[in-house]
């Protein structure tokens, strides 16, 4: 039986695994795909009715708001210095919304994809437009975003090509997924915090990511591999913790998720690539 690969497409796909869990490696493209994680109406009653991003994140919704917020402006920023006079930005898979509630704060327009119920209706109770789908999503915008949701996906190139489909001539779409690759993942192995096979259906390169947007017309402008949490990220996180155990009530974190979260900062790393927009949009009505 000849399988072709979802990146590339490529008929090589060769068996492998990674602890006891069966992939297939593409030997072209070097991406690894998780063999069985559910029927795709599964995976979409799944997301829509019982995945949370982080378990913190419903209980203590603005104290992790509070301690991601140096990352989200690090994200905008560099986002921005490609695209300064943006004025539209799409975020697909939003969760909650911070990161475009921020984005709001600077004057653009913002449209939010979020296939999570609880969340989506968080979002849209802070006055965000957030829809369950891209295929709700209409017109042209300067930006997209999409953060650690292509890994969940079990067709990239439809998705990729929705999100390019949606930008203006000379926009930007920024990807960020788990660095496959990595040393850590590499000494780790199936223990690897991102190696999480029953919600992601691909394990990604970077090469195996360049050579995705690039064959979906995209021109890659940027391609960094980096730690997921900076300094700033985690001196936040502290801060969070402390502000709201003082002055909201909210219990410290426990030694548990202490852990959890110091083993995140150490092992976490992520592939970020921003990419433009070379040809005029199709599909995408006003």
């Amino acid at each position: 039986m000849s399988l072709s690969c979802p990146v590339c497409l490529s008929n090589t796909l060769v068996p492998a695994r990674l602890g006891a869990t069966p992939l297939w490696r593409c030997t072209h493209c070097g991406v690894h795909v998780t063999q069985d994680v559910g029927a795709e109406e599964q995976t979409r009653e799944f997301y829509s009715q019982h995945y949370v991003l982080h378990s913190s994140v419903a209980a203590q919704r603005e104290r992790h708001r509070m301690f991601r917020m140096p990352e989200y402006h690090d994200m905008i920023g560099r986002i921005l210095r490609y695209k300064p006079n943006a004025r539209r930005w799409l975020d697909v898979g939003c969760d909650h919304g911070f990161l475009i509630d921020e984005v709001r704060r600077a004057g653009i327009g913002v449209v939010g994809v979020e296939p999570q119920n609880r969340a989506r209706d968080y979002a849209r109770s802070v006055g965000l437009d957030v829809v369950p789908s891209i295929d709700e999503v209409h017109g042209e915008f300067d930006v997209v975003t999409a953060f650690h949701v292509l890994e969940h996906v079990s067709d990239p190139r439809a998705f990729v090509q929705a999100c390019a489909q949606r930008l203006s001539p000379g926009g930007v779409l920024a990807i960020r997924v788990p660095d496959y690759g990595s040393i850590w993942r590499r000494l780790l192995g199936s223990r690897w915090i991102w190696f999480q096979p029953s919600v992601h259906r691909l394990h990604f390169t970077e090469g195996a990511l360049r050579l995705l947007l690039q064959d979906c017309g995209l021109g890659v402008l940027s391609s960094v591999r980096r730690a997921a949490n900076t300094s700033l990220t985690r001196d936040s996180y502290w801060l969070a913790a402390r502000t709201f155990s003082t002055y909201r009530s909210v219990s410290m974190p426990s030694f548990r998720d202490l852990a959890a979260r110091t083993y995140q900062n150490i092992v976490g790393r992520e592939i970020m690539v921003l990419a433009v927009q070379q040809q005029p949009s199709q599909g995408a009505s006003a």
